[in-house]
């Protein structure tokens, strides 16, 4: 199951942003592949029990069905066809197809929701260039912003050291 992502963007503190993102896009992505390699695989498992419940029904219903030709006293007479419609009605209410099409729905929602994790994260990517941008471009023009910016950077800065020295101190 995927975990929640922070799609939110501070944006006095981009270089954090920037220096975080591919590490959650990495993890995004192999999330999104590990719910494609699930959903093969189900798909596979899906396949495999059609077939087999599908010859295993239609075996059951032609005996069914000779059966009955029989008891009507009509030997030599072909038994009726039995047609595709009922072994698929009869595969798709057996268990075993339901319990099997269950985790391949899941499976399948859980790409889904993969592939919007690494979306979601493409998005922010493509915003963060866009916003670097345009804060250096007011950061060349305002001489507040640019300041701010500067204020935000000293104290990243600053914890960074606060921590090397606190971890140095133990």
């Amino acid at each position: 199951m995927t975990s929640r992502i922070d799609v939110k963007i501070d944006p006095l503190n981009l270089q954090a942003e920037f220096i975080a993102l591919p590490a959650e896009l990495a993890r995004a992505n192999q999330q999104y592949a590990d719910a494609v390699e699930d959903f093969l695989q189900a798909e596979m498992v899906m396949e495999r029990t059609t077939a087999q419940l599908t010859m295993e029904h239609r075996e059951r219903l032609l005996m069914e069905a000779q059966a009955v030709a029989g008891i009507e006293g009509k030997k030599g007479v072909p038994a009726r066809a039995v047609t595709v419609d009922q072994v698929k009605s009869a595969v798709e209410s057996d268990s075993r197809w339901e319990t099997v099409k269950l985790g391949y729905i899941a499976c399948e929602v859980e790409k889904v929701r993969s592939r919007g994790t690494v979306d979601a994260l493409q998005a922010k990517k493509d915003a963060l260039v866009s916003l670097g941008a345009m804060i250096r471009a007011e950061m060349s023009a305002d001489p507040t912003i640019r300041k701010m910016v500067s204020q935000a950077s000293a104290v990243e800065w600053q914890g960074i050291a606060d921590g090397r020295e606190r971890k140095g101190s133990m």
